[in-house]
C-alpha cells in the first residue's frame, strides 16, 4: 500500500510539473480524453475518462463486467503518443461455483502503451497498451492461497475534448 501511495504522489508531482507548461503559454486548450474500451483503465468493458493537460491527469474509468460495477481511479501520463498510467481499480473477476458468488478482483494496475491519431485534427484517436495488476491473495480452500497478479490488456478508441 506504502508503495502504491508512493507511485500515485509521484506521478502527481510529474503530470503537475508538466503541467506547467500550459501557464507559461495560455495559447493552449486544455484536453479532457473520453473513450470506449475494454481493459481495466476501462473498468473492464465501459468508458475511460482523463481530466488534464492532454491527456495526462486524473484517470477515471467505470464500467461492468458480468453484471458487476467495475471501476479505475488513478493518473495518466501522456506525453506525445506513448501513455503511462497507475491506479487502483478492478481488473478481473474470480468465477466461483454455485455455493458462491462471484468476486471483483481489484488491486494496483500499471498500465503502458500508445495512442495513434486516427484524423489530422488529433481529436480523435486509437490506444493500445499493455500493464501488470496486482491485488490480494485468493483463498482456494484448504489452507491454501493462489496469488492474484498478472499480464493486463487495454484496448480502447478515444476522443479530445477542448475546453476554452
Amino acid at each position: 500500500m506504502k508503495q502504491f501511495l508512493t507511485s500515485i504522489i509521484l506521478l502527481f508531482i510529474i503530470t503537475i510539473s508538466y503541467s506547467q507548461e500550459f501557464k507559461t503559454n495560455p495559447g493552449r486548450n486544455s484536453i479532457i480524453d473520453i473513450g470506449i474500451g475494454a481493459g481495466p483503465n476501462y473498468g473492464i468493458i465501459g468508458v475511460k475518462t482523463v481530466i488534464g493537460y492532454k491527456g495526462s491527469g486524473l484517470l477515471i474509468g467505470t464500467g461492468m463486467i458480468q453484471g458487476m460495477f467495475a471501476y479505475e481511479i488513478g493518473v495518466q501520463i501522456n506525453p506525445k503518443w506513448f501513455f503511462f498510467n497507475v491506479g487502483y481499480g478492478v481488473y478481473g473477476i474470480l468465477e466461483q461455483n454455485y455455493y458462491h458468488d462471484d468476486e471483483l478482483l481489484s488491486g494496483l494496475i500499471i498500465e503502458a502503451g500508445f495512442k495513434f491519431n486516427m484524423n489530422k485534427s488529433k481529436k480523435i484517436f486509437l490506444e493500445f497498451g499493455v500493464g501488470y495488476t496486482s491485488g490480494k491473495d485468493i483463498d482456494i480452500g484448504y489452507g491454501y492461497t493462489m496469488p492474484s497478479q498478472g499480464i493486463s490488456g487495454v484496448i480502447g478508441i478515444g476522443y479530445r475534448v477542448s475546453i476554452n
